[in-house]
């Protein structure tokens, strides 16, 4: 079901009164709105949140917290190992360049 977002201006005294009539009922503040419209209204919303509790929210990656920094440690295995080898490459690269410039510095004196 597709959602959109209502504003609507109320007092201070009006919000402060929703947030406390939300807070004794233990829902959220946007719940106990929409609640107060779908009564006002006649809509039924238990049929709607019937029909979105099996797809709510965004499917989770990992089955608990363990799960989770196990993979953020193997990431950052990863990403070290890369840095690695890249400062490796470059350490390398820096040593021939380092090397042919001697090569040619003894040629030009003559050396060998």
């Amino acid at each position: 079901m597709e959602k959109t977002t209502l504003v609507v201006q109320l007092s201070i005294l009006q919000k402060q009164h929703a947030d406390q009539e939300a807070a004794k009922q233990g829902i959220s503040l946007s719940m106990f709105v929409r609640r107060a419209l779908a009564t006002a209204s006649g809509y039924d919303l238990d049929a709607e949140i019937a029909s979105t509790v099996e797809r709510r929210g965004r499917p989770k990656k990992y089955a608990n917290n363990e799960e989770r920094q196990e993979a953020a440690r193997k990431r950052q295995a990863e990403r070290d190992e890369l840095k690695r080898k890249l400062l490796e490459a470059h350490e390398r690269e820096q040593r021939r360049r380092d090397t042919q410039g001697i090569e040619r510095s003894v040629q030009r004196k003559g050396v060998l």
